[in-house]
């Protein structure tokens, strides 16, 4: 692994990469690595032939108060984490290297809406900071991919949408939560707890679970969160945000599919966050209309039904030292509108089996259905497969609802398109 810590070095070096047609992806870190950084290295390793990782503690992202001076540096445990790990290239610039001429005179990246609330509502400037300083690593660095993990899923959505909005030409892939045996988020800042403050910790997911557990029985939102931040107090920690969102991050409605509960909270000295993503049709559509003027609670019957589906796809990679997920062309994931993180179905025509995950973007273009984690024992490459995913339906939606069917051919290119199954005949 080469280290480097200035701009030309860098430059120079990963233009030789390019030159020979080598994928780069990109891991940006502050350090202090701990086993959810090393999974973005493996995620990064998967799809590229260079792996970049930088370490830079980025003080535009820290308010005033925060803990810029007391943030843990371990640069050379970093170090040979990184190299134990198969990274080619560490970038540790100084700040004067990225902010010659000081943070107030430096331009500023602003995401406007995504990084509002949540985080940025209690952080003021943090996004600014996070998209400022990624912007210029994407610069920098040029990479075709990029890891972020999903624990800062509201840095990620900051992200995906910065990308978008500035027709970046890289793909922004996110990685699942690494969690310790007893469920608490790894962060580099779970080293601030002290010994009392670690048992306690892990109470936060416990509580997010159960939360979920409760809006997929059809409770009501609002008396499912304030339960949890009553439940969060009682565990010792002070709330900053327990919230329901969709996975936008915009308000959930009666047609929200897949929901997202987001929570931070302060324990002793160290904030914590964590989120949990859920497919439920939610408490919203528990209500009914003639029933909310009387003020008495009605459910809903809903239907299970076929909402998408990519037919006869041919798996392209079957990765089984990948997290759990199949990766699908992000094309053809916005063609069958199945979206980021969706619990799918998988039907395997080859040799019968099935078995449920969820889907992750894969590169535009690409062609790519991977199979990873434990299911790539189920699907080989070259193996000819259907993906489903089904959605709950109320009688009103029923009425108008089509499914979005997506025919492949060799190499999975697009046949057609279609709202019909065409009727099987005797």
């Amino acid at each position: 692994m080469r280290t480097l810590r200035e701009i030309d070095q860098l430059r120079s070096t990963l233009q030789e990469h390019r030159q020979r047609g080598q994928r780069i992806a990109l891991v940006p870190t502050m350090g202090n690595l701990h086993a959810g950084h090393l999974a973005l290295v493996a995620c990064a390793r998967q799809h590229a032939d260079i792996v970049v990782s930088s370490l830079f503690v980025n003080p535009m992202q820290f308010g005033p108060g925060e803990d810029l001076d007391g943030y843990p540096r371990t640069f050379d445990a970093d170090q040979a984490q990184l190299i134990k790990a198969g990274c080619d290239v560490l970038f540790a610039p100084a700040v004067s290297s990225l902010y010659p001429n000081g943070l107030d005179a430096q331009t500023r990246v602003h995401v406007p809406m995504v990084g509002e609330g949540l985080c940025g509502g209690s952080r003021p400037g943090h996004f600014d900071g996070v998209s400022t300083v990624v912007s210029m690593l994407f610069n920098l660095v040029q990479p075709d991919i990029a890891c972020f993990g999903e624990k800062d899923y509201q840095q990620l959505a900051v992200i995906r949408k910065l990308v978008r909005d500035l027709h970046m030409p890289v793909e922004i892939i996110g990685v699942p939560i690494v969690r310790a045996e007893d469920g608490l988020a790894l962060s580099s800042r779970n080293g601030y707890l002290n010994s009392e403050e670690r048992a306690k910790a892990p109470a936060l997911y416990r509580t997010l679970c159960t939360l979920r557990s409760a809006l997929e029985r059809g409770e009501s939102i609002e008396k499912v969160l304030h339960q949890g931040n009553t439940t969060l107090y009682d565990a010792g920690f002070t709330p900053d945000y327990l919230e329901l969102r969709d996975t936008m991050l915009g308000p959930v409605s009666s047609t929200t599919r897949q929901a997202i509960l987001l929570a931070a909270a302060k324990l002793g000295p160290a904030r914590l966050i964590d989120n949990l993503l859920f497919n439920s049709r939610l408490a919203l559509s528990v209500v009914t209309e003639n029933n909310q003027t009387s003020g008495h609670k009605g459910i809903h019957m809903h239907t299970i039904m076929l909402k998408a589906k990519l037919h006869m796809a041919r798996v392209t990679h079957a990765v089984l030292n990948y997290e759990g997920s199949c990766a699908i062309d992000g094309d053809l994931l916005d063609l069958a509108g199945i979206r980021e993180n969706e619990q799918i179905q998988i039907y395997n025509v080859e040799n019968g089996e099935r078995f449920t995950t969820y889907a992750i973007r894969g590169e535009e273009g690409s062609k790519l259905i991977s199979i990873n984690g434990a299911a790539a024992h189920l699907a080989a490459p070259g193996h000819r497969i259907i993906i489903c995913s089904y959605a709950h339906y109320s009688n009103t939606e029923l009425e108008t609802h089509q499914p979005a069917l997506v025919y492949l051919q060799e190499g999975n290119h697009v046949s057609h398109t279609s709202n019909i199954i065409p009727v099987q005949l005797a």
